[in-house]
């Protein structure tokens, strides 16, 4: 998640199927993790600042949804992750404050401001199976508006 992969993949890669392979133990390859990480392997929320869905979280947070059997905004009896359901949809991504209203505030043409926009802080997922019309309905509203429309759980 920190960037073990991005230099020498293959070289780092290796060592850890070997450390896998000799200790057969997850354990010694989680050590030998937070001795490169600096002990800590604790996600922060410094660590996601900025982080768009193109980050190396943006799996892990998809993956940490679908496993905590997340529901539809909208819809709560939809879970966003169709366990060999009958229904067959599709997991839609929307922005919680809208892109448009965001840019009345932050440069379209700005890199970091672009970032601010697509944090994942930004970032929730709907099913296809709700109405669409009814999804860009509640999502091109201010949060304000639909946060109170939608339903706890």
């Amino acid at each position: 998640m920190w960037g073990r992969y991005s230099r020498s993949s293959d070289t780092t890669l290796d060592k850890d199927i070997r450390i896998l392979k000799e200790a057969n133990s997850v354990d010694e390859l989680i050590k030998t993790l937070a001795a490169s990480r600096g002990v800590n392997l604790e996600v922060t929320e410094h660590d996601l600042e900025l982080q768009g869905v193109r980050s190396r979280f943006y799996q892990i947070v998809y993956i940490l949804i679908q496993s905590n059997d997340a529901a539809d905004w909208v819809d709560t009896s939809l879970p966003l992750y169709n366990k060999g359901s009958v229904r067959n949809y599709s997991v839609e991504r929307y922005h919680i404050f809208p892109k448009r209203k965001l840019y009345k505030f932050y440069s379209s043409s700005s890199s970091y401001d672009k970032s601010i926009v697509n944090e994942l802080a930004n970032i929730t997922f709907s099913t296809s199976d709700t109405s669409s019309d009814t999804n860009h309905e509640i999502f091109n509203n201010d949060p304000e508006v639909y946060l109170n429309n939608i339903e706890p759980i």
